[in-house]
């Protein structure tokens, strides 16, 4: 005979709210961003590739950035089954690109102020869907 607790432990995933979906979609769209300037910047010339060296900075920085973008991509979806860990490695990937960012002193432009303040209604989605509770299901 085995043994059943009596009290059953509520659930600890991410919770599947709108908040949990649009940060974890945000995220995934500024990898894909992180991604496509980073290769953008090594094969075009001209302005583009002045804005995507401004996104992604420069020499080391560059494969850093592109490093954080394939862990956040690579986050999302786990996170998007209910794995709290994948979501908290996503909001923090994207968080330690804005500290690379500054680090690198990234010139103010219009796509800097666009990229921060989408990074953090990302995080700041995130932080909100990841402080619920996920509902036990039956």
């Amino acid at each position: 005979m085995i043994a059943r607790p009596r009290h059953r432990r509520p659930a600890r995933g991410l919770p599947r709210s709108r908040a949990a979906a649009a940060g974890l979609a945000l995220a995934a769209g500024l990898a894909v961003a992180d991604l496509g300037a980073g290769l953008i910047g090594g094969l075009v010339d001209g302005p583009v590739a002045r804005t995507a060296a401004d996104v992604t900075a420069t020499g080391l920085g560059t494969t850093v950035v592109m490093m954080l973008a394939f862990v956040t991509l690579v986050a999302v979806p786990v996170a998007w089954q209910g794995i709290r860990a994948a979501a908290w490695a996503a909001a923090a990937a994207r968080l330690a690109r804005l500290v690379l960012w500054a680090l690198f002193g990234a010139a103010e432009t219009t796509a800097t102020t666009v990229y921060t303040a989408l990074t953090t209604v990302a995080v700041m989605l995130l932080a909100r869907a990841l402080n619920r509770r996920a509902r036990r299901t039956p």
